[in-house]
């Protein structure tokens, strides 16, 4: 385990236990990749096999990193409340339906907000957000992320 690794572990462990109770206990492994366009991602094919993906070539700082892990965990928290059919289902909607993948990248955007994490979440996407990539429609914007948060009292 490298000291990066070390280090996100001890913070995805606290996130869940502060705020995702639904994933204690469940593994979570950390890996990398290189791509210009992403800054990270969640994976989860199996039900005991869920990665949480980190560009090695961006530079976070905590804020940030908490922004992106709270999004990530946020798919693993509503993957966890379906059934194993279900899952499926949706994974397949997600990659074939834009719109369904807007739907539901933005519904975890606001259950992210609603746990008190805009300002970190606002953070990762002010810095990482890019309107050039055709990634960046299906998430909300830093501007949403701050309407929405005050409109809830979570700002």
């Amino acid at each position: 385990m490298n000291k990066y690794t070390e280090k996100y572990r001890g913070i995805i462990d606290r996130l869940i236990d502060k705020s995702f109770p639904i994933l204690r206990g469940k593994k979570i492994y950390i890996s990398y990749f290189n791509a210009k366009k992403y800054s990270g991602g969640a994976f989860w094919i199996l039900p005991f096999w869920r990665v949480i993906f980190i560009n090695k070539n961006k530079k976070f700082n905590d804020e940030q990193l908490i922004g992106l892990f709270v999004h990530e965990l946020g798919h693993f928290e509503v993957y966890q409340k379906r059934s194993w059919l279900s899952f499926w289902f949706i994974e397949l909607l997600y990659w074939i339906f834009p719109k369904f993948r807007e739907k539901e990248e933005k519904n975890v955007d606001k259950r992210i907000i609603q746990k008190g994490y805009a300002k970190k979440y606002y953070s990762f996407v002010r810095e990482f957000h890019n309107k050039k990539l055709k990634v960046s429609k299906y998430y909300f914007s830093p501007e949403e992320i701050k309407s929405y948060a005050k409109k809830i009292g979570k700002w």
